[in-house]
């Protein structure tokens, strides 16, 4: 049982990877039925190669992947999220842009654009989760699958 959660990441050259094996041989990971990857937000910068990267998930029940936000919006060729070999159960989830097919589910918000802060990373110089946290007018709010906000982060009042 792994929980991923309440997560705000930022600038990496990879922003979420997980390896995983259903045998559990080889890595400690294993996403199962009762996994979930809910309630983060995950913002790419120029240098993001992949926002979420799921080498395998050979389990045959699926995880969850749900309530995220996926903003790539400063790293156009970045991959939102790897092709798996059998996706996690995914929806309510807002994307910067079209995810994979198997990625897509209800509730999903699609080519969304942060608001705000969030718009313009900065070069240098300290980050805040509220130049991340949605605008209290933003589509994120009360659309999680909990009816909570979308992400990680509560909206900017």
């Amino acid at each position: 049982h792994i929980t991923i959660r309440d997560n705000l990441i930022v600038h990496g050259e990879t922003l979420l990877r997980l390896k995983t094996d259903g045998n559990r041989h080889r890595y400690a990971t294993s996403l199962d039925a009762t996994s979930s990857i809910h309630h983060n937000t995950f913002v790419a910068g120029p240098w993001t190669r992949s926002a979420v990267r799921l080498d395998d998930n050979p389990q045959p029940n699926r995880a969850a992947f749900r309530d995220n936000v996926i903003d790539a919006t400063h790293a156009p060729d970045t991959a939102l999220i790897t092709p798996a070999r059998q996706a996690m159960a995914s929806g309510h989830n807002a994307w910067c842009r079209p995810p994979p097919a198997a990625w897509r589910g209800p509730g999903d918000i699609v080519c969304f654009r942060p608001a705000g802060a969030a718009a313009v990373l900065p070069p240098d110089g300290p980050l805040r989760d509220a130049d991340f946290a949605p605008p209290a007018d933003s589509p994120l709010v009360g659309r999680a699958s909990d009816g909570a906000t979308i992400g990680a982060l509560e909206p900017n009042l």
